[in-house]
């Protein structure tokens, strides 16, 4: 399941919301409980869920079914920054219980390559990679990779897909 966060600075109309979509898609307002949803204007099915906050909008969508999946293929077309399958890279640690991804994840892996004997003599560190869309800000991460920081600065063995839920982002008014 894809997740994105989306600024909108002009606030989070239904109108504001279409105009934002990729063409070939709409949203699409219950009359039940004001729920909006995404759907797929070529055969009306419906492939995911839109949620109003405040000055931005979430998109979630399962990109392994075949409409969602064009919908995030549109989607990063659009907003190259957004890409929900973009490959970030961070550092993830252990503070008070909770995990913590280390300021906003970078594309490139050579900037937190750099980084990472910063974080040695934390008992609970990894150099992690991801896709964009597999993060879910302040809820959980699915890793594509996971390597822990040993005390000299090197990295430990890949332990391959993981999932951790986060406790926040570190330094997350920066972003």
């Amino acid at each position: 399941m894809f997740l994105v966060h989306f600024k909108m600075p002009n606030g989070t109309s239904v109108r504001s919301i279409k105009s934002v979509l990729p063409s070939g898609w709409r949203v699409e307002k219950s009359a039940l409980d004001g729920k909006l949803w995404l759907v797929d204007s070529s055969n009306g099915n419906t492939i995911g869920s839109i949620t109003r906050q405040p000055g931005k909008i979430v998109i979630e969508a399962n990109e392994e079914t075949s409409d969602a999946h064009w919908f995030w293929i549109a989607f990063a077309l659009m907003y190259p920054d957004q890409n929900p399958f973009d490959l970030r890279y961070g550092v993830l640690y252990r503070l008070d219980g909770k995990m913590q991804l280390d300021e906003f994840p970078k594309r490139g892996h050579k900037g937190v390559l750099n980084d990472v004997s910063h974080y040695r003599e934390i008992s609970e560190a990894y150099y992690v990679s991801f896709r964009l869309g597999d993060w879910h800000y302040q809820s959980d991460v699915f890793l594509k990779s996971c390597r822990k920081i040993n005390g000299d600065g090197s990295l430990g063995k890949d332990e391959g897909r993981l999932m951790f839920i986060l406790g926040n982002t570190e330094n997350e008014n920066t972003m």
